[in-house]
C-alpha cells in the first residue's frame, strides 16, 4: 500500500509570551513511506527504543520539535501555536522548552527552543536553526556532520535510501536526588495547622474532629515545625564569669556613625570598659579605620597607668577588629581574642549597656 505523501510545508506558530506574537517560518518536509500491512507490528514499533530515539535532520524545518514531553528538562507551557499541513489538517504547539542529550564521551548538550507538539509523532531537529545558533552543517557524498561554534563534531549521520538524514540521540534522563513519602499521620499533621502528635492523638481518639480517620500516629521529625517553632535560648542576666584584676579582661566596641557628628566631625565611639574595675575610656574617631591606632595608644597608657598588663581583649568581629594588623599587634603583644558570635551582642552585653547610658546622657 502506498501512503500519500504529506507535504508538511506551512508552519504557521502564535507564541504567547507576554501577549506578543511572532509568525514562524514556513517548515518543508518531504517522505515517502511504503507500507506492507502483513509485515507491520505496531507493537513491536512503539517499543522499539532506537525508533523512538530517532531524530530526523530537516533542512527544511523551521523548529525543533518532538512529541515526547519525557524528553524536556525545562519547558515553558505557555508557548502556544499550530502547525498545518499540506492538507489543511493542524495540531496544536503545547510548549517550547530545552532537551539535554549525552554525548559519546559522556558530557551534557543542550538543545534549546524545542517545540512540544504532542499529535507529532516524529522527532525534528532543525538544521537552520542550528546554524543560526552557530552550529556548522556539511553534507558530502553519503554523510552529514555538525559542529559546534567551538569546532566540535556534535552529529555524524550517513544518508538513508530515502534520502533523509537521521541520527539515534540519547536523551540524558532526570535523575531524582532523594524521594520522601508523606504517611497519613503526617498529612493529617500539616492538614491540622502542625498540631503536636499528642493531642492529635487525642482529637482522633474522643472524635473531636468529624470525619478525620482513625489512624495510628506516629511520631516523627517534622522540619516545617523545627524551621518555625523553634526559639531562642535566653541569655543569662549576668555572666557567670568576672575579672579578678584590672586590665585581666578588656570590653571594646565601636559604636556609629553617630548623627549628628560633633563639632570636629567625630561620627564614632571607640569604647573600652575594664571588666575587673568597670572602668570605662571613650575615644571619638572620624572612621573605623583609627580604631587600630587609638588601641596601640591606649594599651601603652592603661600599662603604665595601672602597671599591670592587657591580657584579653572581647570584640565583637567587625573588620576594624579582625584585620591582619590588629591580630598580628595582638599576638606579639601576648593578648588573648575573645570574638563574640555574629548577631549576638548579649555576648559583649557589658561594653554594649554602657554604649546605651553613653547615648542617653549624651
Amino acid at each position: 500500500m502506498d501512503c500519500p505523501d504529506r507535504l508538511l510545508k506551512l508552519q504557521e506558530t502564535q507564541e504567547s509570551e507576554n501577549g506578543d506574537t511572532q509568525q514562524a517560518d514556513a517548515l518543508m518536509m518531504h517522505e515517502l513511506v511504503y507500507i506492507n500491512e502483513k509485515n507491520v507490528q505496531r507493537k513491536a514499533l512503539e517499543e522499539n527504543s532506537d525508533f523512538k530515539d530517532m531524530w530526523y535532520l530537516d533542512n527544511g524545518a523551521s523548529n525543533h520539535m518532538t512529541g515526547n514531553l519525557e524528553y524536556f528538562s525545562k519547558i515553558d507551557k505557555t508557548v502556544t501555536g499550530k502547525v498545518r499541513f499540506g492538507d489543511d489538517s493542524r495540531i496544536d504547539i503545547k510548549g517550547k522548552g530545552s532537551i539535554p542529550f549525552v554525548s559519546k564521551n559522556g558530557d551534557s548538550k543542550l538543545l534549546e527552543d524545542v517545540y512540544y507538539i504532542p499529535d507529532l509523532r516524529s522527532n525534528i531537529i532543525s538544521l537552520g536553526q542550528a546554524t543560526e545558533a552557530g552550529c556548522d552543517v556539511r553534507m558530502r557524498k553519503g554523510y552529514l556532520t555538525l559542529f559546534d561554534r567551538e569546532g566540535e563534531l556534535l552529529i555524524w549521520a550517513n544518508r538513508a535510501r530515502n534520502r533523509l538524514y537521521k541520527v539515534t540521540l540519547e536523551v540524558k534522563q532526570n535523575k531524582c536526588l532523594q524521594l520522601s513519602m508523606s504517611s497519613d499521620s503526617m498529612n493529617w499533621h500539616d492538614r491540622m495547622g502542625h498540631i503536636g502528635f499528642d493531642n492529635m492523638k487525642t482529637v482522633i481518639n474522643k472524635e473531636l474532629v468529624i470525619r478525620i480517620p482513625k489512624l495510628i500516629v506516629e511520631k516523627q521529625t517534622c522540619t516545617s515545625c523545627l524551621l518555625g517553632k523553634q526559639v531562642r535560648q535566653s541569655f543569662p542576666q549576668s555572666t557567670s564569669y568576672r575579672a579578678s584584676n584590672p586590665l585581666e579582661l578588656v570590653h571594646g566596641d565601636l559604636c556609629g556613625p553617630i548623627t549628628p557628628p560633633t563639632t570636629a566631625n567625630k561620627r564614632y565611639i571607640f569604647s573600652l570598659i575594664d571588666d575587673f574595675s568597670r572602668y570605662m575610656w571613650t575615644f571619638l574617631l572620624k572612621e573605623k579605620s583609627e580604631a587600630f591606632d587609638k588601641f596601640k595608644i591606649f594599651k601603652v597608657s592603661v600599662e603604665q597607668e595601672t602597671r599591670a598588663t592587657l591580657k584579653t581583649f572581647r570584640t565583637y568581629r567587625g573588620g576594624e577588629f579582625v584585620s591582619l594588623d590588629f591580630n598580628t599587634f595582638c599576638d606579639v603583644s601576648g593578648i588573648k581574642r575573645h570574638l563574640t558570635a555574629p548577631y549576638s551582642p548579649q555576648h559583649n552585653g557589658v561594653v554594649e549597656r554602657q554604649n546605651r547610658t553613653l547615648l542617653g546622657m549624651t
